[in-house]
């Protein structure tokens, strides 16, 4: 009996002939399915998952310094015309190209995304110098801005450039093309209440070219 039918023959010799023969035909075919199996696992091996990026080693000693920790990398962008317009004072986090959304915890989610507050933050320059900001969601595009002091950072890391021949006249830490990230991580607060909240800004173009 195969499959609820029975196979009728000569004699018992010719069944058990038959029986035995498709038995060895499936266990062939199963052979031959699992070696086809493992031929396209092979040539289409799973993806493994992805590593978590780490910040380059000279910010990692910055924040280590300063005794951070839960470090995320927020953005890696390139900086446009308009991050680098003193009239429109922002840098552009664009909400999709967020790496890690992780980087805001649950009641700072609901501060920028729900109710449309600013959320105060401290941010570390590429000239070790550090300010206070704040980073707020802006809807055309939709995107995070830091702001409020961002002419000051522009002031003190942009590099100088002659606007007749565009020649670079003071080399600081960016200009415009360059890639930067954005590294958001903690550090314990003074007086020992809600731990602080930084940004952190590296050139990756500059680190690239030493």
């Amino acid at each position: 009996m195969i499959f609820g039918q029975t196979i009728y023959t000569g004699n018992r010799f010719n069944q058990e002939y038959i029986k035995n023969g498709l038995k060895r035909k499936f266990v062939e075919e199963g052979k031959a399915n699992n070696h086809n199996f493992r031929k396209k696992l092979s040539a289409n091996p799973r993806p493994l998952p992805a590593i978590p990026p780490s910040p380059p080693p000279v910010l990692v000693a910055k924040i280590n310094a300063m005794g951070g920790y839960d470090v995320r990398l927020v953005i890696e962008k390139m900086l446009y015309k308009t991050d680098l317009d003193d009239q429109e004072d922002r840098l552009s986090i664009p909400v999709r190209q967020i790496r890690d959304a992780w980087f805001l915890d649950e009641d700072e989610q609901k501060i920028i995304y729900k109710k449309g507050d600013e959320l105060s933050v401290k941010v570390l320059e590429p000239s070790d110098n550090r300010c206070d900001m704040k980073l707020k969601k802006w809807s055309k595009p939709n995107s995070l801005t830091l702001r409020t002091k961002w002419k000051e950072v522009l002031g003190r890391n942009m590099d100088i450039v002659d606007k007749e021949t565009n020649v670079v006249i003071e080399v600081k830490h960016f200009k415009k093309g360059d890639i930067i990230q954005v590294w958001s991580f903690r550090k314990q607060s003074v007086e020992g209440l809600k731990p602080e909240h930084w940004l952190a800004l590296i050139n990756m173009s500059r680190i690239q070219q030493q």
